[in-house]
């Protein structure tokens, strides 16, 4: 499941991004970052509200079992931006 897709599946329930930091408590950005970097409290309260288990979206961060792979791949944590360009101050391999 991509970005978008996620995106519009929240918005059918009454839900953004920013709306399920705000309800699980966590820091602002956490879910949106959750859909292209690994990070675990972010992919759950995304999971929750589209009753889903976490590796339904994200197979590449759980095994088989549905236990959080430990350490994480590589793949998991690839910056994906939507304008398709580094942000400035870059995240390069300078």
């Amino acid at each position: 499941m991509n970005a978008p897709e996620i995106k519009y599946k929240l918005a059918l329930k009454g839900m953004t991004f920013v709306g399920l930091d705000r309800k699980y408590g966590l820091p602002r950005g956490s879910c949106r970052m959750a859909v292209s970097t690994s990070h675990a409290k972010g992919e759950l309260a995304i999971a929750e509200n589209l009753g889903l288990h976490p590796k339904d979206i994200w197979s590449n961060r759980y095994d088989e079992s549905g236990k959080r792979l430990r350490p994480q791949p590589k793949g998991a944590y690839d910056y994906k931006f939507d304008n398709k360009e580094e942000p400035k101050g870059g995240l390069s391999n300078a």
